[in-house]
């Protein structure tokens, strides 16, 4: 596939050669834009799909997407992970004041 129109020796035509490669250009940056949209729209799919089946306490896998959705699945995995250690805490706190150390029996 040619990138762009070569310029030909009739000086009258290079508008339209300019023209006609602005274009091509213009099309070429539209399709890798539509191409990146649809990337894009795939991979909120499958991950609305994990997260609707594994439900709301799952973690995300940590999946490089190559979208600008990378940062917010770095951010809710952190997220997530800052939950749960906070529930471990609590779960551990609450279980030791409720079964203070030492021999009850």
């Amino acid at each position: 596939m040619v990138n762009q129109l070569p310029y030909p020796p009739a000086k009258i035509l290079w508008p339209l050669v300019g023209a006609m490669n602005l274009l091509w250009s213009r099309l070429q940056r539209a399709q890798q834009i539509e191409r990146e949209h649809q990337h894009l729209q795939q991979v909120i799919v499958s991950y609305t799909q994990l997260i609707q089946q594994e439900g709301s306490h799952a973690s995300l896998p940590l999946v490089q997407t190559g979208t600008v959705l990378d940062p917010l699945i770095l951010a809710a995995q952190a997220s997530h992970s800052r939950e749960l250690r906070q529930n471990i805490s609590r779960f551990e706190s609450q279980s030791q004041s409720d079964f203070p150390s030492g021999n009850a029996f």
